[in-house]
């Protein structure tokens, strides 16, 4: 009889369990998730960049959503407040004049891009040098380093490589892994500052009108020594007319030079006699909240209520350019923030809710160097011991269209197909890798298994990762309209984004309410 009784027991809990997934599942539409969409990634909210008033508003708009399904705050405010100081590059303080051995200023221009903003107005001076495409090769047989003195000089030098504008190839005029190998062997030499420019190969010779210029332009932060770089040297972007200028003493133009460099298979770089760079690289700053928005479902067990499930997306993004016209994110990513107000509305349309807490965490700041992220893992709402799982959704509303070809920051762009989500994942948990099977068999998902690393950037979930959490993160990819003007609602597959949705629901709640923590058989520095 006592066994009978336990498999009863068994059976109703099964079906008590089933029928809360359905209940939580038919509470997510793509309905309901347009109409979110509609409002928070409009030009009303001039895309939420941290530090505007627009992100104020943003972040009031989720707390008042979650205020009114009735989840409960962190402490006594669904704000976590975090003061910070913001700096901007100042292009209206910034110079760069050319010197003759005399001292005698000979050209000067404003036309100088920061590339990535500095803590701090920085003041440099040196003399020139042209070091081609700054590029050495693995074998050590092309080198435009080896022959010219770079101790305390002011380097120019063309974007990408030899091999690479040899190729003919127009879509990548500048790649992260390839500038920083370069920048890396360049400030071993003792450089005193950059001059990028884009080598005459490329039809974009401009940096002021490339999503260079976007990053440039924006706010960074420097409190804790995040965001910002501290380097006492300037990573100018210049034009190619403002190249020649420095180059006129030699009589040849870059397009000589770089033309000499293809034909020769042989390095142009050398020291521009007589003459000297004076740059200043202004910035601006100032103080502001960058708050995230916290929300809480407590758990129905009166124990297991202490432990809890994460889930984040970050809901600022670039906010206008210098036009005036406005960064909307839609996709990046308020399809992930609008996702997290529909699954906490699941969550709370759930008669009984799982054993464990349920912890919402829209963060701020991730378009800034995780920012947000980073403060909640140092202040986190439940302790991180506490904290079985972060699910982090980042970019889920889009599926592969004709339009998604070439290359963000030099990495290719990749998208999924529709009912295709890519997974970001250390696979800790073999039990995890289960549930989430299980999740997208039920919802009718396709997982694309990425592994841990992410080439273009990185997400909110590595700030998980960092303090020993487990995390995951959910992604449709890298796609045409990534920081570009037209990442609009109307290029969203709704019906993708409700399809990861309750994925990430049933990964969630599955966790959350099974009596055991999951296993995690495999440490993350395995």
């Amino acid at each position: 009889m006592k066994r009978y009784l336990i498999l009863v027991s068994v059976f109703l809990l099964a079906q008590l369990f089933a029928f809360s997934q359905k209940e939580g599942l038919s509470a997510i539409s793509r309905e309901s998730l347009k109409s979110y969409m509609e409002f928070f990634s409009s030009d009303q909210l001039r895309g939420r960049e941290m530090g505007t008033v627009a992100n104020e508003i943003a972040s009031l708009y989720i707390k008042t959503s979650i205020q009114r399904m009735g989840l409960k705050p962190d402490v006594d405010d669904y704000f976590q407040h975090n003061p910070l100081t913001l700096v901007k590059n100042s292009p209206e303080g910034s110079y760069l004049n050319l010197k003759d051995n005399s001292g005698r200023q000979i050209f000067s221009t404003d036309s100088i891009m920061q590339l990535m903003p500095l803590s701090e107005t920085l003041e440099t001076e040196g003399d020139l040098v042209f070091a081609g495409f700054g590029y050495e090769d693995e074998a050590g047989e092309y080198s435009d380093l080896r022959d010219i003195d770079l101790k305390d000089k002011v380097v120019l030098l063309m974007t990408r490589t030899p091999e690479l504008a040899g190729s003919g190839r127009k879509d990548i005029s500048f790649s992260f892994a390839t500038e920083e190998e370069k920048i890396g062997r360049l400030l071993k030499r003792g450089v005193k500052a950059f001059l990028y420019v884009f080598d005459p190969g490329l039809d974009e010779q401009d940096p002021f009108k490339t999503i260079y210029y976007q990053y440039s332009s924006q706010e960074q932060v420097i409190s804790d020594g995040a965001g910002a770089l501290n380097l006492p040297l300037v990573f100018g972007f210049i034009r190619p007319a403002v190249a020649d200028s420095l180059l006129s003493s030699s009589g040849r133009t870059l397009k000589d030079l770089y033309d000499q460099i293809l034909t020769t298979g042989k390095p142009a770089s050398f020291n521009i006699t007589g003459r000297s760079v004076a740059i200043r690289a202004a910035v601006s700053s100032h103080r502001t909240d960058g708050r995230n928005v916290i929300g809480i479902i407590e758990g129905s067990d009166p124990v297991l209520k202490k432990e809890c499930v994460v889930y984040t997306a970050h809901f600022d993004h670039v906010g206008t350019d210098s036009r005036g016209d406005i960064y909307n994110g839609a996709d990046d990513d308020a399809s992930g923030s609008m996702a997290m107000l529909e699954l906490a509305n699941a969550f709370m349309k759930l008669k009984k809710k799982p054993l464990r807490s349920i912890v919402f965490v829209w963060v701020n700041g991730e378009e800034k160097g995780l920012i947000g992220s980073g403060y909640y893992v140092k202040n986190p709402a439940m302790p991180l011991d506490k904290t079985l799982l972060d699910i982090n959704l980042d970019m889920i509303g889009r599926s592969v269209t004709p339009a998604d070809t070439g290359t963000f920051f030099g990495f290719d762009i990749d998208v999924t197909k529709k009912g295709e989500v890519m997974m970001y994942s250390k696979h800790e948990s073999a039990e995890l890798d289960k549930i989430i099977k299980k999740a997208a068999s039920q919802t009718g998902m396709s997982i694309r298994d990425m592994g841990a690393d992410i080439e273009a950037g990185g997400s909110d979930h590595e700030s998980f990762w960092d303090k020993g959490v487990t995390a995951i993160m959910f992604h449709t990819g890298v796609h045409a309209d990534t920081h570009q003007l037209t990442d609009d609602v109307d290029r969203i597959d709704f019906e993708k984004m409700e399809q990861v949705t309750k994925l990430v629901f049933l990964t969630g709640y599955e966790v959350a309410n099974r009596r055991e923590r999951i296993r995690i058989d495999r440490k993350q520095s395995e």
